[in-house]
């Protein structure tokens, strides 16, 4: 008994004894006797070497596990059957055990234990070569394995603890919970104005839902021909919009964006020109991307 978990082992090698000890589960729990939580049985290997010497006797083992099968699928408790782990076939202890249950004939009983329904029947099925194929070395008497591999097969059977143990009452009312459909805590009308926010943003060329046109009151453009255009809004985002751009089209030697006024670009065009004569090539490369103006190369070579 580890605190309130109490835990008992029953000795049960063979088949018959396996469908015996369930039997008895099964009757107590009919009677009214408090039934385990949880089973966790297993076996074929040493059936594989005591009940497998004559074909009567490969036959009377056949209908024994079929009642197996039959004892883990009307079983009254959740049950968890063991496949064998790999057999280390060299390290076993004599002649008899390495003909008789080698890891090729244990590898039938598994297939034969597969095929007789034994591990559909069962709740969860802890195969043992996906744990021990990997460490069969370490198999100091070809059957059994240090803890250390036994704690990676205890951790899986733990992590089937969810589905196959019963719940106390708090976590059946937590499973009882009914959560909300989906849609039903949205407000719509939060929903259509987000919207609205993002076809603003979109098509308006504006992250900030529409107040860069509010700030864009307050800023001046220092091109007075726009200035003069525009009036106070002299700095909206579509124009950003369009500069931003600018030197990623130069760099890709992309066409340039289109501006919106082709007289403005005359009255700048000069100005240009002659800051080039005043300004280093950087400050020229600037006012050209601020004017959207392409400057031919006649000009670049003088600057040069």
């Amino acid at each position: 008994v580890v605190n309130d978990v109490r835990l008992e082992y029953k000795w049960a090698p063979l088949a018959t004894d396996q469908v015996s000890k369930l039997r008895d589960f099964r009757t107590k729990d009919n009677a009214g006797q408090r039934r385990p939580d949880l089973i966790v049985i297993g076996g074929g290997t040493m059936d594989r070497l005591h009940v497998w010497a004559t074909d009567e006797d490969q036959e009377s083992h056949r209908v024994t596990v079929q009642k197996l099968a039959r004892e883990l699928e009307f079983s009254s408790a959740p049950t968890i059957w063991c496949s064998p782990t790999t057999i280390n076939t060299p390290a076993l202890g004599n002649d008899e055990k390495r003909n008789q249950m080698d890891e090729k004939a244990v590898a039938e009983i598994r297939k034969m234990y597969g095929e007789l329904e034994v591990e559909s029947s069962a709740s969860f099925v802890l195969d043992g070569p996906s744990y021990s194929r990997s460490r069969v070395g370490e198999s100091f008497d070809g059957l059994s394995y240090p803890s250390s591999v036994y704690d990676a097969a205890i951790q899986i059977i733990a992590n089937s603890f969810d589905w196959l143990l019963p719940g106390d009452e708090e976590s059946q009312e937590e499973s009882s919970f009914d959560p909300p459909g989906t849609g039903t805590l949205s407000n719509p009308f939060l929903g259509m104005m987000m919207g609205c926010f993002s076809l603003i943003g979109l098509f308006f060329f504006d992250g900030y839902f529409g107040f860069s046109y509010l700030s864009s009151l307050l800023v001046k453009n220092s091109d007075q021909g726009r200035r003069q255009q525009r009036g106070i809004s002299a700095v909206v985002p579509t124009d950003l919009y369009e500069e931003a751009y600018i030197p990623y089209h130069l760099r890709l030697k992309l066409p340039s964006t289109k501006t919106k006024s082709t007289s403005l670009e005359r009255e700048k065009r000069p100005q240009a020109f002659d800051s080039i004569d005043r300004n280093t090539l950087q400050d020229s490369d600037i006012l050209s991307l601020l004017g959207n103006i392409a400057l031919p190369r006649s000009s670049l070579s003088h600057r040069k």
